[in-house]
């Protein structure tokens, strides 16, 4: 007898739930009832869902039967049906049947129920929780039904603003640029829903996963978005406390709807926290004439390159094929290491020579601290790496590159600020007997050997196929100290093959 009540009930909760609208795909049902739960019980521990608006519902003078809808957002056997807002009287819940007809002034909830399928043998675990949008919900568990009991919705006298439109000046997505001032903040003209406004914050940087505010300095490379505030200050422009923001208020700016939290409500004064769509600035970046690429990431200026960079670039040059140095000019403040690797690479003189005026330690490649060369790396050019506050330097290649000192021109590093910064040259195991001739430059560093695993050197050859020499080098095998092969090596061993490292077993 028991049993068929408890069929019948189901049955009765199934039928008023498909009434009230909430119709679950047969096939989510189906596959929700398949579910295996991960403890050995069987039982249901989550039960997760939506319900677009449900605390904006209560509005002064709207019917109190007005219900929110449901939808199962996890993959659990249950299903949602309708129930009843209450009224908070004289300390307790009302019930349907004494509740005001209408919503009025004070405090209401929202109590629904959540059955399992009659077909499924799980069961409702004793801490069941229930999260409707994100938000935990209060549980009543019995076997086979939860009740669940909303966050309490406070209301007033006062008509809601459920959408607040503005527009910007200067418009928000012009003022996210590279190196301009964060200090530069849009102001918002209200378009609709007055008498709220717009209050603007600040610029915010997602760091590590995370969103922080940022004010002062200028926009760097990452993601950017705008933090404001939407504001009812009801003795502001509204003597009769007539306005107040909905829980879930709509924030659209210049046609676009920015992200809002939950309004927080005072007395006389309620807000709700409003930010942009993300702006992304692209870390810098550009071709090499047509034989390599450079970027700047997370103050890394790497350049991928193959052959001889060009040995006549000054600051006066323009030809775009011969001055691409000068592309990455304008970042050297920004520079803390430079990586370079390739093929048969022949390092330009002045490669980050900066000619202006300004003090030593304060030229902007001044802050450069590492550099590291990759086995491709095969000669470098004259004052190359003259740089203030050069610490470190990692060599990739088994016999030193050819410095222009070698060849009787001017050094490629800065002797004095080597020997002061006590900077260290690090070498693979079976490094070449050159880097420790006296009268090398490579002589000036302090030195530690067998440091760097070759496994480690960094490879990036991105060529622009745009020649035979491009097509040759893709197709090309090498060694990581950056010999070229005559073929497909035979020999098992790490090489690099297309620009990447290729295991060869």
């Amino acid at each position: 007898m028991k049993r068929l009540f408890t069929l019948l009930f189901v049955l009765w909760a199934t039928v008023t739930w498909v009434q009230a609208g909430n119709h679950a795909p047969v096939n989510q049902m189906n596959a929700a009832s398949e579910t295996t739960p991960e403890d050995n019980d069987k039982l249901i521990h989550l039960v997760e869902g939506s319900s677009d608006g449900w605390d904006d519902i209560p509005e002064v003078g709207v019917k109190s039967n007005t219900n929110p809808q449901f939808t199962l957002t996890n993959d659990v056997p249950v299903f949602f049906f309708i129930g009843q807002w209450q009224f908070l009287l004289d300390g307790e819940w009302t019930t349907a049947q004494n509740r005001p007809d209408e919503f009025v002034a004070g405090a209401w909830r929202y109590k629904g129920s959540v059955a399992k399928n009659y077909e499924s043998d799980l069961r409702f675990a004793d801490d069941v929780r229930v999260l409707i949008n994100g938000e935990e919900w209060e549980v009543e568990v019995t076997d086979i039904l939860l009740a669940i009991y909303s966050p309490t919705v406070v209301i007033d006298n006062s008509t809601k603003i459920r959408q607040v439109e503005a527009t910007t000046s200067p418009d928000w997505t012009t003022i996210v640029k590279k190196g301009e001032t964060v200090a530069t903040k849009p102001e918002f003209d209200i378009t609709k829903g007055s008498p709220a406004f717009i209050h603007p914050f600040s610029w915010q940087k997602k760091v590590s996963g995370s969103w922080e505010d940022v004010s002062s300095g200028t926009f760097t490379p990452g993601k950017w978005r705008f933090h404001a505030r939407v504001i009812r200050d009801r003795e502001v422009n509204d003597n009769n406390n007539q306005y107040q923001l909905a829980h879930k208020v709509k924030v659209v700016v210049d046609g676009q709807e920015w992200e809002t939290g939950n309004t927080t409500i005072y007395n006389n004064y309620n807000f709700a926290e409003v930010y942009s769509p993300e702006v992304i600035i692209e870390e810098p970046h550009g071709t090499l004439g047509t034989q390599g690429t450079w970027r700047l990431e997370d103050g890394v200026l790497t350049i991928d390159y193959v052959g001889q960079m060009p040995w006549n670039c000054t600051s006066k040059t323009t030809d775009p094929e011969v001055a691409y140095r000068l592309k990455w000019i304008d970042y050297l403040a920004d520079i803390k290491e430079i990586v370079i690797t390739g093929v048969d690479v022949e390092v330009q003189p002045y490669f980050l020579y900066y000619s202006g005026d300004g003090d030593l330690g304060q030229h902007p490649d001044d802050h450069v601290k590492t550099l590291t060369l990759g086995s491709g790396v095969k000669k470098v050019g004259k004052q190359a790496f003259a740089l203030y506050d050069l610490k470190r330097v990692n060599v990739y290649r088994i016999d030193p590159p050819v410095l222009a000192s070698d060849l009787g021109e001017s050094n490629c590093f800065w002797k004095r600020r080597i020997q002061e910064n006590q900077a260290f040259l690090y070498l693979p195991a079976n490094a070449g007997i050159g880097y420790a001739m006296i009268k090398s430059e490579w002589a000036y560093f302090n030195h530690s050997t067998n440091h760097l695993d070759m496994a480690d050197a960094p490879v990036g050859i991105k060529l622009i196929d745009s020649g035979q020499q491009s097509t040759d080098n893709r197709d090309a095998w090498y060694t990581l100290d950056g010999r070229k092969l005559s073929g497909k090596p035979t020999q098992k061993g790490i090489y690099v093959n297309g620009g990447k490292k290729v295991l060869v077993k």
